[in-house]
């Protein structure tokens, strides 16, 4: 190893505070350190066999918290045969677990700006799109992320460049242990987005074999995270590379027991993730759908006042619930409605992709009066009468 760079001493204070105790602690014990004792109030004591004995923080509110933490670093990166600079990566990502997708054979660690951007677009879309299926898995996503996933996927970090090498890592909100018998959610989100994209190579390498049966393979898929939304985004990737290589990694600061391989996809999977994404959202809308009902739920969105409604309908099929994201016009119509106990019409497209239907591009177009208006003889229980003018 160059010695100017094993010698590197890192001083940037705020730096150095961005690393928490609990992934201090984490990297410690993963390479066989072990808490042995309190020192004080505000550090454990870590010793090993051959290594030298650990004061670790447990807090970050110490005056010389900077100064602590790099001091280990020094110490880490002697023990590890090392450098400063790769154990402050590896620090900065011990308590996250991590997704890396790398360009390879880029000598020069290099790729055209606009590319770049593309694989950076393309990776946040993969990560959205899988999520959004965590808890309802469907063909087609046309809504924006809940706001329980919105938080997680705020949390989210881009971890630090590498040499040598085009790669972008997205690190996982900061996974802590909690009970024992309790896996953290975070950790369960990052498994999730792994199995989805395990199932969208298994379904692009079946079709491959047996290109009669890719609608089968893909739909298949559904259930374990694919969706139209998932193909389009690792096409965005795709489109401007050769390849593109998708590794996981995992936090220190719980136990893992997870093996997941790491992923290729080239540039001629790319006509099979169209051809999939493009037959999702075909199949799954009956276009220009009306249905007439009560609202049953409100739920109004964060986003400039649009909204969600529940739709308890009939058709010819008997009554079903329909989900619908509504602008805010539409949703300010509908409040009004579930408010006053009125029948509506909602109009739009309908989804069939899920086990929960829903309304894509809904519009409430009408309500309906409970009973007659007094006052007009000409307009009958249940007629249509526009209340919003």
């Amino acid at each position: 190893m160059d010695v100017a760079i094993r010698d590197i001493v890192i001083r940037d204070a705020a730096a150095l505070s961005c690393l928490s105790p609990a992934a201090l602690a984490a990297w410690a014990q993963s390479k066989g350190w072990r808490k042995s004792g309190r020192y004080r109030e505000h550090s454990d004591i870590y010793r090993a066999p051959d290594k030298p004995e650990l004061l670790i923080p447990t807090v970050r509110e110490l005056g010389d918290y900077p100064q602590v933490v790099g001091r280990l670093i020094s110490v880490f990166a002697e023990v590890a045969d090392s450098d400063p600079l790769t154990i402050y990566r590896e620090l900065a990502r011990a308590d996250r677990d991590a997704i890396r997708v790398q360009v390879p054979d880029r000598p020069h660690g290099s790729v055209a700006a606009e590319g770049a951007v593309e694989l950076i677009v393309g990776a946040w879309g993969v990560v959205r799109s899988a999520l959004r299926s965590m808890n309802a898995p469907r063909a087609v996503h046309w809504e924006n992320p809940r706001p329980k996933m919105r938080v997680h996927l705020d949390r989210m970090l881009m971890g630090q460049a590498e040499h040598e090498s085009f790669a972008i890592t997205l690190l996982s909100p900061a996974i802590v242990q909690g009970l024992p018998e309790i896996e953290p959610a975070e950790r369960v989100m990052t498994k999730y987005l792994a199995r989805a994209m395990h199932a969208l190579r298994s379904a692009t390498d079946r079709s491959i074999e047996r290109p009669d049966g890719q609608k089968d393979f893909f739909a298949q898929a559904v259930k374990e995270g694919v969706s139209a939304n998932l193909c389009e985004s690792m096409v965005s990737m795709l489109e401007p590379f050769h390849s593109i290589d998708i590794a996981f990694s995992w936090a220190y600061t719980i136990e893992t027991k997870i093996s997941v391989s790491a992923l290729a996809f080239e540039k001629g999977d790319i006509p099979i993730l169209k051809k999939a994404a493009d037959r999702f959202r075909r199949e799954a809308l009956e276009p220009n759908r009306s249905f007439v009902g009560m609202v049953e739920r409100v739920e109004r969105s964060q986003i400039d006042g649009e909204g969600r409604i529940i739709l308890r309908a009939l058709d010819s099929r008997g009554e079903r619930r329909l989900r619908a994201h509504l602008m805010p016009c539409d949703y300010e119509k509908a409040v009004r409605a579930f408010e006053e106990r009125m029948p509506i019409v909602l109009v739009g497209d309908l989804d069939r992709s899920g086990g929960r239907r829903q309304l894509v591009d809904a519009r409430v177009v009408h309500a309906m009066a409970a009973s007659p208006p007094p006052d007009d003889e000409g307009v009958g229980a249940g007629s249509q009468v526009d209340l919003f003018d």
